[in-house]
């Protein structure tokens, strides 16, 4: 990345209101965007993911799983009533190549 490019992702992070600091995929994208003035943060995962049932399964997976820590009340006892209907083994196999994934960019 350019030094331009990076200063571009700094100022988007500094106008950030989130609570959260940026993941590292997200961080590279403000990079790659010329900065706006009508920016808007990403929704934290938990709201994004929550909308739908396969994103409610992920959120119960990572839960498990221990992946990411989430702002939810969610229990591990809900957390696994919501994948007891999954293959489990699959999505650690997803989870596993969509991190590879990341790790390449």
């Amino acid at each position: 990345m350019t030094v331009e490019q990076l200063a571009a992702g700094i100022a988007i992070a500094e106008r950030d209101t989130s609570e959260r600091l940026p993941t590292l995929g997200q961080f590279k994208a403000w990079c790659r965007t010329e900065p706006r003035d009508n920016y808007q943060p990403l929704p934290r995962l938990e709201h994004a993911a929550g909308r739908t049932p396969e994103g409610q399964r992920w959120l119960a997976f990572m839960r498990l799983e221990g992946l990411q820590r989430l702002n939810t009340e969610m229990t591990i006892e809900e957390a696994k009533a919501i994948l007891a209907d999954c293959d489990i083994e699959e999505m650690r196999e997803r989870s596993k190549e969509h991190m590879a994934r990341l790790q390449n960019l």
